[in-house]
């Protein structure tokens, strides 16, 4: 019984040390689905089928290369790989489906995942 309340304390532990890491990672990337493809477009998560679409990305405290990717609704994934994002600048990847349904926009930096957002277009 010590065995697994020590495991269990261990385990625990483990998991509060790694929750500021993960907080930070977090804090490093905006990134967002809009209904446009301006950097005064604003985030959403519903567009209309005929309106512009973008997946916009920054990255906050360094310079980056990122790659996105978009899941349709008809299954199909397509992905921008090598997209640079110079620190600190607002950077967008057009959306061109006029698909209905939800388009699942996921980024990543490197291997790692850093972002996902659901894109419904109605």
């Amino acid at each position: 019984m010590k065995a697994i309340r020590a495991l269990v304390l261990a385990v625990s532990l483990g998991l509060l040390l790694a929750l500021p890491s993960v907080a930070t990672a977090a804090n490093r990337y905006v990134y967002y689905g809009a209904c446009g493809t301006t950097s005064a477009a604003q985030s959403s998560h519903t567009c209309s089928k005929s309106s512009k679409k973008a997946a916009f990305f920054k990255s906050r405290d360094a310079s980056v290369t990122y790659k996105v990717c978009v899941k349709y609704p008809n299954g199909t994934k397509l992905c921008a790989n090598g997209q640079p994002a110079p620190k600190g600048k607002l950077k967008s990847v057009t959306i061109t489906s006029t698909l209905k349904g939800a388009h699942n926009i996921t980024w990543f930096v490197g291997s790692t995942k850093v972002g996902a957002w659901k894109l419904t277009v109605v």
